[in-house]
């Protein structure tokens, strides 16, 4: 009897979700909106140099391929720091929150000005 009180109980523990589909849709559109713009920009400086030849073309190619490797990484970097900053002010820890977000936004800018 005990056995069967203890499924029910994680049954509908499992039911209830963090977030309903329309809540993750509201998240994903903008995520899918973005890759195909920045896709698109790559696609489209490659046919506005396609009549000038070969060279030109591979160089575009190679030049978006490195923007798409550092939109990457900075999109990393910012995931990151929003779930460390996010962590703290969970914990209500808005000092901790605050040094978090400083040191994401000085790295950054560091990064930004070395690359």
């Amino acid at each position: 009897m005990e056995k069967t009180a203890a499924l029910k109980i994680k049954k509908s523990e499992l039911s209830q979700h963090l977030f309903t589909n329309r809540d993750l849709s509201k998240l994903f559109i903008p995520l899918v909106i973005e890759q195909f713009l920045e896709y698109s920009v790559g696609l489209t400086a490659s046919i506005l140099v396609a009549h000038v030849g070969e060279a030109a073309v591979s160089g575009v190619s190679l030049v978006e391929f490195v923007m798409a490797l550092l939109i990457s990484v900075f999109a990393a970097l910012a995931t990151g720091g929003a779930v460390i900053a996010g962590q703290y002010l969970g914990n209500k820890q808005e000092k901790a929150a605050n040094k978090a977000a400083n040191q994401l936004i000085l790295k950054m800018g560091c990064s930004i000005l070395v690359g």
